[in-house]
């Protein structure tokens, strides 16, 4: 971890550019295919199925530990099959695969540090 001042910063600033740039080229792929993908009927599922994997992963670079970046792929991947298998739940699927792996798998450690005196 490094410590706080402009080596820190300088990290904060590269990340968020190299994570905006990604973010940018990604949509504008994304668009561009979709636009010319658009009459493609094969297509269409595995387009609708993978945008919420996107933001799924897109939680997962955020990930600190490796626990929580097991549970944002896991995310990614039920949220793909949900897409897939279950066309009509396609909506609410994020939301509900979100929820799940948002869940402590250990209430132990929030009580812990909620409690000093524990």
């Amino acid at each position: 971890r490094l410590p706080p001042g402009r080596p820190r910063e300088a990290v904060a600033e590269r990340t968020l550019l190299v994570t905006g740039i990604g973010c940018y080229v990604a949509w504008m792929v994304g668009t561009v295919l979709g636009i010319l993908g658009a009459g493609v009927q094969g297509l269409n599922g595995v387009a609708e199925a993978l945008f919420p994997v996107l933001f799924v992963g897109l939680a997962a670079l955020t990930a600190r530990t490796l626990s929580l970046a097991a549970r944002a792929i896991a995310a990614a991947l039920l949220t793909a099959l949900i897409c897939l298998l279950a066309p009509d739940l396609r909506a609410l699927a994020p939301a509900v695969v979100g929820l799940l792996v948002a869940l402590p798998s250990d209430p132990a450690p929030r009580a812990a540090a909620e409690d000093p005196a524990a």
